[in-house]
């Protein structure tokens, strides 16, 4: 999806009278308000988020035709140059992991080439997140008008130069669901000692503290540990740190953070491998237990690279995820977190294991991978654990089981299996990073009785699953 935003447009009329400066300022109106976005859509500009710091265009318009024709000539020369500008040979650029950013010249038929202009892309809201959160940290400004034109700032909120954790904050509370990737992406980026230096442990307790109030959950006193905490899972807590970005990038950095930032970071941590987590009874402890090892033993997992080479992911079970509509009739994922047979795993290793129970699919399977809230370019939820015990595999099967039948009373069909069977099989592709999910099916694949159900309405955010789900039929 291309998304064009335009902070100001305006024009200026050369020759006429004040009837023709009145028709074009409606006209103005008519081509923001209706025809821009038509002629948008028809062009075929790149996916993204494209920010143009300034355009000018110059349009030559014949009075004597009717508004429509008017409006349509306007809009198109508009697209015209935004594409000129898009797909321009740029004169020079200064990419970073998160943005493309070009200074091109821009060309169009009614004048000559000007002064080159600034583009920067950001293949989505987590890129530009990322982007926003590693300038900051870096004292990086140049981007600050794209992150506005982005929606991450507003010019209600405070200035990144003058209150960088403010600033930060402010974007966090604007897009949540891409702030544990966004981090992520930011600190393997350009480091944790920068975003320290720019967050204080003021900042990293208010980011840390929003990740764990949209789970639920939350315990204020955890940050200051007044609170008797009970037992944790040592074993789970040792696994959520041998794979954590953040603690990576702390054994890197060689900081000494205060116990208030170690508890942050352990919150961050826990919410990027297993965000169901923080919502278990003994979530608390088990926060505890990974700041009390950030603080004194190295991660030994090797974080991902930011980016993964290009690839297809086909599936031929593409309608698994819409199993995701029925979680919440089925408790899921509150059954999984409370069960004592499943407790030394995360949440992702069981979902990825019930995948295998709700149909017969590989384990490696790229739908297996989007119900555990995964992109197929992450690891498999599989790799370095131990396989599943007799107890585990029987509440696996039993919950597989139950899942089942509620998303099949959806359908209003009784052989349970012959219907999952039908739901779940159908091409498609998954795209997307990690984060932001996107199942692509074809458009032959609509069926009105699934659609009727609403299991194929887009899941959206899923906080519990730290993935945004979204499905694409084309």
């Amino acid at each position: 999806m291309t998304t064009l935003t335009i902070d100001r447009l305006s024009s200026t009329t050369h020759g006429g009278d004040d009837s023709i400066a009145r028709r074009t300022e409606r006209l103005l109106a008519e081509v923001a308000e209706h025809w821009l976005d038509a002629a948008i859509e028809d062009a075929g500009l790149p996916p993204g988020l494209w920010c143009v710091e300034r355009l000018n265009v110059v349009v030559t318009l014949d009075f004597s035709r009717p508004d429509r024709e008017l409006a349509d000539t306007w809009a198109a020369a508009v697209v015209e140059v935004l594409r000129s500008a898009l797909n321009g040979d740029a004169v020079t650029s200064a990419d970073t992991a998160n943005a493309l950013v070009r200074r091109v010249h821009v060309k169009q038929r009614a004048a000559e080439a000007g002064s080159p202009i600034t583009v920067v892309h950001f293949g989505s809201e987590l890129r530009a997140l990322a982007d926003l959160i590693a300038g900051i940290g870096l004292g990086r400004l140049g981007h600050a008008w794209a992150w506005r034109q982005a929606g991450l700032l507003s010019s209600g909120d405070p200035e990144p130069s003058h209150s960088p954790a403010e600033a930060i904050i402010a974007a966090a509370r604007r897009f949540p669901q891409h702030l544990v990737t966004g981090l992520s992406r930011a600190i393997r980026e350009v480091g944790l000692a920068p975003l320290t230096r720019a967050l204080g442990t003021r900042g990293w307790v208010a980011l840390a503290t929003l990740v764990w109030e949209q789970i639920g959950g939350f315990t204020p006193s955890i940050f200051d540990g007044s609170a008797d905490r009970p037992n944790g899972n040592r074993t789970l807590a040792t696994m959520l740190h041998r794979q954590s970005t953040f603690a990576a990038q702390l054994t890197n950095s060689r900081l000494r953070p205060n116990r208030e930032t170690l508890v942050a970071l352990a919150v961050l941590s826990v919410a990027e491998q297993d965000p169901g987590a923080l919502a278990r009874a003994d979530g608390p402890r088990l926060v505890e237990q990974v700041a009390g090892l950030l603080g004194s033993e190295a991660a030994s997992d090797k974080p991902l690279p930011l980016d993964q080479p290009t690839k297809v992911w086909s599936t031929s079970w593409a309608g698994l995820p819409f199993f995701l509509a029925a979680a919440e009739e089925a408790g899921i994922p509150e059954l999984l977190l409370a069960d004592p047979a499943l407790a030394d795993r995360p949440l992702r290793w069981i979902m990825h294991a019930l995948a295998q129970r709700l149909v017969p699919l590989a384990e490696d399977d790229p739908a297996a991978l989007v119900l555990a809230g995964l992109h197929p370019s992450e690891p498999l939820p599989t790799e370095k654990a131990a396989p599943p015990s007799p107890s585990e595999l029987d509440s696996l099967r039993e919950y597989a089981a139950h899942w089942t039948t509620v998303a099949m009373l959806r359908l209003d069909r009784e052989d349970e299996q012959l219907a999952a069977l039908e739901l779940a099989q159908r091409q498609g592709v998954i795209e997307g990073e990690p984060g932001l999910l996107e199942v692509v099916l074809r458009l032959d694949e609509v069926n009105i009785d699934v659609r009727r159900a609403g299991l194929d309405i887009d899941p959206g955010w899923l906080p519990w699953l730290g993935a945004i789900v979204r499905y694409r039929y084309e």
